[in-house]
């Protein structure tokens, strides 16, 4: 049985935005680290929307499962 491609498409989506939260997550521990304090609040920015990113592309994989069997 071949894999549905959009469940997959959509998995692949899924673990581009967790590496993306996953990095900005590093990035902003080794900013606290530094103590690099000017760049602290675009990080902390960038880890919350990667993270809305990275549950966002949950949600459509997960709704995508639920909606179509697959």
């Amino acid at each position: 049985m071949m894999p549905c491609p959009e469940k997959v498409k959509l998995l692949a989506q899924y673990r581009i935005q967790t590496e993306a939260y996953a990095y900005a997550v590093s990035e902003l521990e080794r900013n606290v680290r530094t103590g690099n304090h000017a760049a602290f609040d675009d990080l902390l920015h960038l880890t919350q929307d990667t993270r809305r990113l990275s549950n966002d592309a949950r949600e459509n994989f997960e709704r995508h499962i639920s909606e179509h069997g697959c």
